[in-house]
């Protein structure tokens, strides 16, 4: 982190911390210049988040946040609420700590009793001193402390005290059993693996150096229970030595015993074999004495390809999609909700929360010029999401569309993606989350809103796809396109709607066609074969000019070169003598021409994609 934000009304303290941080630590410290809060907290927060927002968001990803308001200890976890708390405060730093959760937030407490383990709490007069390593060990991007948990708890406990708004069941907790760490020296890929373990509901720690491996995983009187790792087998940390080769497992886990304990270890590796046959065989021994414990381990080989395959590959699609439809069953319409609570809607100020979130997001979306940067709009969409909980449709679509477009940005820009993209359990999940959505709009036009929802989201992906060169997931998304309408058309009412249906038998053979040019080929093999035979065994007649034997008919064999003939030719080689000739003709001739010209093309976008 290199940047600080003291946020403070003057105050000497806040004013000799900022001197004495950029004198010591030699970081940028900005002053942000805030009025007593109290009162109206709407107009503080908007002041606070515009002055906020003309920073980039990478320098907004590497900050630390000090709101300089006296704090007491002892009731710093009950103020954290922006709902219903009665402590303007408490209401404002909650707030901001759901707005912006890249930063990491420092609340500074002015009364000390004993020993102070809160890891967003400092005492004051601490603070420049714990800075330098709250600098070097912190990242709250994927909440690895359960700051934003917490404050979601308490919204959720309000909601049951006053017993108002239990709507708000479906806002995500990630408690402090389901905790996991992104241990690579890579940051892309640190980025991605802990973004992955965060959609699945862990809070997940960042390590990219040896001193935040320690500070994790190191020796503590207090050990936090890691629950699943992403880990490149073969780290070497900038900040690291020689001395102990942590490719070396046993080794790695003696020296930091917090692996010890955890439950899934999946190993992100390119797998080459320029280690020692030693060093091998004792790691996979170490491996299987695991199987006793009940401890489950996988190993995905770089390059990846992409999110869901590699969660598929380091066995966690299944978990994954369970927890997705937790979210889904949670964010449920109530029947019984008093309509007087809003409790059909997401709650004023957490849309505004996200509403900055999104801003941020899509800022970032057309910014970014690394993988950390679209792995960091995706979380923050995905904040957004999650505060909404589907609940107000349209915000809830401009944040779903923003994660899922961001995510494909991301895969598309990082080479630690293999160049085949898992794309359809990505449209499995946008389809899914559309249903979702779809079940807060009216019932008449609920199922043409997903439809359309989808449409939109899809097609924008598939621009993803078409910018990077990803032609086979474009073709994926554009075959998806197509069926989406195909199910818009039965949707339609009218003489529109009847005509749209008898048509849709062709619309699908033509998009199926499209989809995969084996189908192609099967087809212009299939159909002169069948009309040939066809034609056989109608006896149809043409003109036969022979001198030998002007009566003779068409064997089997006849009849098909000829239909080969009408079908690529399009036109009969003889004049056909009799009806049944005459309408087999006609369906060859026509037959013939929509296929070879949807194929020619067919082979033209191939060619000038590939």
């Amino acid at each position: 982190m290199d940047n600080v934000f003291v946020l403070s009304e003057s105050s000497p303290y806040a004013a000799g911390l900022k001197r004495n941080l950029e004198w010591k630590h030699k970081v940028e410290v900005s002053w942000i210049d805030i009025p007593r809060i109290e009162g109206d907290v709407l107009n503080i927060f908007s002041k606070i988040s515009n002055s906020l927002d003309k920073y980039s968001p990478n320098i907004l990803r590497n900050s630390i946040g000090i709101i300089d308001e006296p704090f007491n200890e002892q009731t710093i976890e009950d103020k954290m609420e922006p709902l219903f708390s009665d402590d303007p405060f408490g209401r404002i730093a909650s707030m901001l700590v759901l707005a912006y959760p890249e930063i990491f937030w420092i609340f500074p407490i002015y009364y000390k009793s004993g020993e102070q383990n809160r890891p967003h709490t400092y005492y004051w007069l601490d603070i420049e001193n714990k800075i330098g390593e709250i600098m070097a060990e912190s990242s709250s991007i994927f909440d690895d402390y359960g700051l934003r948990s917490h404050i979601r708890k308490r919204i959720k406990h309000y909601c049951n005290l006053y017993a108002q708004a239990r709507y708000l069941r479906y806002l995500r907790e990630r408690s402090e059993s389901r905790l996991s760490g992104a241990i690579d020296e890579e940051e892309p890929y640190a980025f991605l693996h802990g973004y992955l373990a965060y959609k699945m509901g862990y809070r997940s720690f960042l390590v990219t150096t040896k001193s935040m491996m320690g500070h994790v995983f190191g020796e503590k009187k207090e050990r936090r229970k890691i629950s699943l790792t992403f880990e490149d087998m073969f780290l070497n940390f900038p900040d690291g030595t020689r001395e102990t080769p942590l490719s070396d497992l046993e080794e790695r886990d003696s020296k930091y015993p917090g692996f010890r304990n955890v439950d899934n270890r999946i190993f992100v590796t390119v797998g080459h074999d320029h280690i020692p046959e030693e060093r091998r065989l004792k790691n996979r021994s170490y491996i299987k004495t695991w199987k006793y414990l009940k401890r489950k381990t996988r190993t995905v080989y770089k390059p990846s390809g992409g999110m869901y395959n590699l969660l598929e590959k380091g066995g966690l699609i299944k978990e994954y999609w369970r927890s997705r439809k937790e979210d889904w069953l949670a964010a449920m319409p109530e029947s019984d909700v008093d309509e007087t609570t809003g409790g059909h809607s997401a709650p004023g100020r957490l849309l505004l929360i996200a509403e900055k979130l999104i801003d941020r997001a899509e800022k970032i979306f057309y910014e970014a010029k690394k993988v950390q940067d679209c792995i960091h709009g995706a979380t923050l969409a995905l904040e957004a999401q999650e505060l909404l909980g589907y609940r107000t449709p349209t915000t809830s679509l401009e944040a779903i569309a923003l994660k899922h477009k961001l995510e494909v940005k991301a895969e598309c820009m990082f080479y630690g993606v293999e160049y085949n993209i898992d794309v359809n359990n990505r449209l499995k999940e946008i389809k899914y989350e559309m249903d979702a959505i779809s079940r807060w709009f009216n019932p008449t036009i609920k199922r043409r809103a997903a439809l359309n929802a989808q449409k939109m989201i899809t097609t924008e992906v598939m621009r993803i796809f078409n910018e990077h060169g990803q032609f086979e997931e474009e073709q994926v998304c554009l075959q998806n396109v197509r069926s989406l309408n195909r199910k818009w058309s039965l949707l339609q009412p009218g003489l529109i709607g009847i005509l749209l249906y008898i048509a849709l038998p062709f619309r699908y053979y033509f998009d199926a066609l499209v989809s995969k040019l084996r189908y192609f080929v099967f087809a212009l093999l299939g159909w002169p074969l069948f009309f040939g035979v066809l034609s056989w065994k109608l006896g149809s007649n043409y003109e036969i000019i022979s001198l030998k034997n002007i009566e003779k008919s068409f064997s089997l064999f006849d009849h098909i070169i000829n239909s080969f003939f009408t079908f690529y030719g399009l036109q009969p080689v003889k004049f056909p003598a009799n009806p049944a000739a005459q309408i087999l003709s006609l369906a060859m001739v026509m037959g013939g021409f929509l296929h070879l010209g949807i194929f020619i093309s067919y082979l033209y976008t191939l060619m000038t994609r590939k």
